[in-house]
């Protein structure tokens, strides 16, 4: 089997930026192969800023509805990773802070052998985001232009 170095900068495009995220059950982020055709032989870590995450507790959302536990990847049964699919990551994880933070990936693929994936991504603050008063029925009855022409007030 030929092996391949694939430069840092290359492989951080296999991930999906702005994709970290909390979720009722954990974290998640997602995988994009803009590489190649290539097999996921092996899962061997997935690190959250420094933290190695129990492989058990890591779920892969390959699409269509196919979903594999990331423990059970490797020995006989790897993973097809096709050029264009999404690989969405789930992880029973407490909730990230907002803020930057480091995820690494280790796997083992054929044709490019192992590969070790580090990005660092960010968890971005809820902005409410201010509009304009605006009625659909009559938006120039007293009590929306009232609305609209208040002092707006910033928290």
């Amino acid at each position: 089997m030929r092996l391949m170095k694939i430069p840092a900068l290359i492989l951080k495009q296999l991930y999906t930026f702005g994709s970290l995220q909390n979720t009722s059950s954990g974290i998640t982020f997602s995988l994009k192969n803009r590489l190649s055709d290539a097999t996921l032989k092996d899962l061997r870590a997935v690190s959250i800023d420094g933290l190695r995450l129990s492989l058990d507790l890591v779920q892969l959302d390959l699409g269509d509805g196919k979903r594999t536990a990331a423990a059970a990847i490797g020995g006989q049964a790897p993973v097809p990773f096709p050029l264009r699919q999404v690989v969405r990551f789930e992880a029973a994880h407490s909730p990230l802070q907002p803020g930057e933070h480091e995820v690494e990936i280790t796997v083992d693929t054929d044709p490019f052998g192992e590969l070790t994936l580090k990005v660092r991504d960010t968890i971005a603050v809820a902005v409410k985001r201010l509009s304009v008063p605006l009625d659909k029925d009559d938006n120039y009855s007293p009590e929306i232009v009232r609305r609209r022409t208040a002092p707006m007030i910033f928290s």
